[in-house]
């Protein structure tokens, strides 16, 4: 019917939503690395000028990491979550429909 369709193109978006986004914590994790040795670059020589500030820099990056992170976390959580629940909910539908008497 119509309203299954609808809830079939529903889920179709939330899955591919959720799959286009998961590639976004790689990026954010290949910042945080960089950002990792970058520090270690900087602090090889603890003495060095170029450490005095080298961890604030690497906080910031960690802090970014983390906050997007959990946001894009979320965000996966909440699409694939109503992906299976609009698919399961058709399902439900149909098979009911089917073996009505």
């Amino acid at each position: 019917s119509r309203s299954d369709r609808i809830l079939l193109i529903i889920g179709l978006a939330s899955a591919i939503f959720s799959g286009a986004i998961t590639p976004l914590t790689n990026i954010l994790f290949g910042q945080l690395t960089q950002d990792a040795i970058n520090f270690a670059i900087r602090c090889y020589n603890p003495s060095s000028e170029e450490c005095v500030g080298a961890a604030d820099v690497f906080s910031d990056g960690v802090n970014h990491f983390a906050l997007w992170n959990t946001i894009i976390g979320v965000g996966m959580f909440i699409s694939s979550y109503i992906a299976a629940e609009t698919y399961n909910y058709a399902a439900i539908k149909q098979v009911g429909t089917a073996f009505e008497v």
